[in-house]
């Protein structure tokens, strides 16, 4: 990821940063934030480089959390702990946007829960 593209602002133009980012940026993007505390992809340090690099300094927006404020939706279960059976996950995964005067907003942003 070219963060110092993302921080000058990319000249302006639109921009998009989706995928798997191994960060669960808030509580309430993992199952059970007290106990994942020092688990990796929840420490502190990750979740404030998160916010720091990707959000407020690169000026992007989480679509999935703008949309849905306060819905719990996981992107990640682990096979060992059946975390999918329990409903037990992690979000993980994101769509990150700039939004700017010439983009149009943003739809819909979703997590799918499968079976599969």
């Amino acid at each position: 990821m070219h963060l110092q593209g993302l921080h000058s602002g990319a000249g302006g133009k639109p921009v998009v940063v989706a995928g798997d980012l191994n960060c669960a940026h808030q509580p309430i993007d993992i199952h059970d934030p007290k106990r994942n505390l020092r688990s990796a992809g929840f420490t502190q340090e990750e979740r404030d480089s998160f916010g720091t690099n990707l959000l407020s300094g690169a000026g992007l927006v989480d679509t999935y959390r703008m949309q849905h404020p306060q819905a719990v939706g996981y992107t990640y279960y682990s096979y060992r702990m059946k975390g999918r059976e329990t409903g037990k996950g992690w979000r993980l995964d994101y769509m990150l946007v700039r939004v700017c005067a010439r983009t149009t907003p943003v739809c819909h942003s979703r997590c799918h829960r499968r079976s599969n």
